[in-house]
């Protein structure tokens, strides 16, 4: 991943490229992400196509009981799952002081990263240690287990492009608490999707929005999420856009896209 100090001199490069014109297309995959280039010259937008993710359903393999043991998650509880990277982009942080303040969950965690150490001395600073679950990098079929084993998705990301693991909880019904970002907003809206938004740092709205996502009339409007998601998300309609662009067809433009 690249470093930090990195990301203004890789995007000023982007824009000094892309304006010139040595890009054939650029392809943004969120209507979101399309809006952050508002402020970029003509020359650089008019070569930008709107192609969003097509998504396949997570199938999973194993039912709950077995994905948690396979895990070595107690099944004594209700289970929080994040998809992630241990990074400050996942913001993770802010889950496990939510925690502190339930006592009845689990926060099954899938994925590794550079923070691993200072999530394990938040959660034991905050009491909460024998209740955060750091599985490390997990297979994608995994993925797909933990998702049908979980009670609430959360996804707490201070930015995303498009927001992948998000859509997948929903693919697969699960109640969602997400960051109140435009992107996830867009990607996770329709009037079946049992997700709800918040601030990205607020700890007590999380706590709030948790609890009230473990509610069971939640659980049972989130079992609709599959369909509302996959009929906007497919692959076959990604492929398609992908295929347009190969074969010389123009795409999308801003106006058209927006």
């Amino acid at each position: 991943m690249l470093p930090s100090e990195l990301k203004p001199l890789l995007r000023w490069l982007d824009l000094i490229v892309g304006t010139c014109g040595f890009y054939t297309v650029n392809v943004l995959n969120s209507k979101a992400t399309w809006a952050a280039f508002a402020r970029y010259p003509a020359r650089y937008r008019s070569r930008m196509r709107l192609i969003e993710h097509g998504v396949a359903p997570p199938v999973p393999k194993r039912d709950r009981a077995a994905t948690l043991a396979r895990f070595a998650v107690p099944d004594d509880g209700r289970i929080l799952l994040n998809v992630g990277r241990l990074a400050e982009q996942k913001n993770q942080g802010v889950l496990i002081r939510a925690l502190a303040e339930i006592s009845s969950v689990r926060l099954v965690v899938a994925g590794d990263g550079p923070l691993r150490g200072a999530l394990e001395a938040a959660a034991a600073e905050w009491g909460v240690a024998d209740r955060l679950h750091l599985l490390g990098d997990v297979r994608s079929e995994d993925v797909a287990d933990l998702l049908a084993a979980s009670d609430v998705f959360v996804f707490p990301s201070v930015w995303e492009s498009f927001g992948l693991a998000a859509v997948e909880a929903a693919l697969l019904g699960r109640p969602i608490v997400a960051s109140d970002l435009d992107v996830l907003k867009e990607v996770l809206a329709g009037r079946d999707v049992a997700a709800s938004f918040v601030r990205p740092n607020d700890a007590t709205a999380w706590t709030a929005a948790i609890r009230a996502a473990l509610a069971p009339a939640v659980e049972g409007r989130a079992a609709r999420n599959g369909p509302a998601i996959s009929e906007r998300y497919t692959v076959r309609r990604m492929a398609d856009a992908y295929g347009g662009l190969l074969a010389g067809a123009t795409g999308p433009r801003a106006a058209q896209s927006s």
